[in-house]
């Protein structure tokens, strides 16, 4: 089936797997989970693309931003407007991607998985739950296995989960007590995406309260919670970074600052935010930049909210 696509827009396995880790390319189709089933796409030669499977033309749409009610032409003529110098070269390489608009479970799975790994190893843990508990689907010779909705997963003794080597410790306990707390009720991610509840809110129920180990999740701090609010709960003012990516910039291409805490004296100072933890994401505050103040040039691999919000 062919959809059209809002210009620019391309398909490459980099940007796919940046956020959502298990898509594959094969013969020139590019095969993952959406919507529950195994479909593949790829660009036509309009620019458009076409998607084969099970999953429905408006899933797909969705998945993509295909149906995004922004003009992307008129974002990214506005974005060179407030940075003429830098802008101009980074939309050429980066105009074309957009963020997924993710299943919220799935999501959190491969976020609760990204805690200090790098995308291989998210993969990796992925499959490895996939392969144990996920249904199979199958599409013209190739096969993939779903991530396991949270229904099935609180069905499984934990201890099984921690047998299939997920990573730090922590992982297997909290993807079960979200499938669990999901199942019956006290998560609805759903809810996190309704705009009438603050976007604090929405991090504040999946973030770990240090102090209360009944509320959120272990290994959830800021920056998984807004990777899984930007990619599946469509919070769009957060901007994701990793490692191998540039901080979090405006439009001016200047790094928001954060809190760090000072090497001696134990004071908070203000500082531009510098990459830690590869395949994870870190929040982005809006960036306030006094008009003496010099913005910095754009590096290679920023972030995807500066070319396609």
């Amino acid at each position: 089936m062919y959809l059209s696509a809002p210009q620019p827009f391309r398909l490459e396995c980099d940007w796919l797997n940046a956020q959502a880790f298990r898509w594959t390319e094969r013969d020139g189709w590019f095969h993952g989970i959406v919507g529950g089933q195994l479909i593949r796409v790829r660009d036509a030669a309009d620019g458009g693309i076409e998607f084969e499977g099970d999953a429905s033309a408006d899933a797909v749409k969705y998945y993509f931003r295909l149906n995004q009610e922004d003009d992307i032409r008129a974002v990214h003529a506005a974005l060179i407007e407030a940075d003429p110098e830098h802008m101009p070269g980074l939309i050429k390489d980066y105009g074309h991607i957009r963020v997924l608009r993710q299943d919220p479970w799935e999501c959190l799975v491969a976020y609760i998985c990204s805690a200090n790994a790098s995308v291989d190893s998210i993969r990796t843990k992925l499959n490895k739950l996939a392969k144990a508990y996920g249904k199979d689907r199958t599409l013209d010779g190739v096969s993939c296995r779903a991530v396991p909705s949270a229904e099935q997963l609180k069905a499984i003794d934990v201890k099984k989960l921690r047998d299939l080597g997920l990573g730090l410790s922590h992982i297997p306990d909290t993807i079960h007590k979200a499938a669990t707390d999901i199942t019956t009720g006290k998560l609805d991610l759903k809810a996190l995406s309704d705009a009438s509840m603050s976007l604090v809110k929405a991090r504040a129920r999946l973030k770990n309260d240090r102090n209360d180990k009944r509320k959120g999740y272990h290994g959830i701090g800021d920056k998984i919670a807004d990777c899984v609010c930007l990619f599946s709960l469509a919070r769009t003012m957060r901007s994701p970074w990793t490692r191998t990516s540039a901080p979090p910039l405006s439009v001016t291409g200047t790094p928001p600052a954060r809190r760090t805490r000072a090497r001696r004296g134990g004071r908070a100072r203000r500082s531009a935010s510098t990459p830690d933890t590869p395949g994870s994401c870190s929040s982005s505050t809006s960036a306030r930049r006094s008009a003496d103040r010099p913005s910095r040039p754009l590096q290679r691999g920023a972030p995807l909210l500066a070319v396609l919000a």
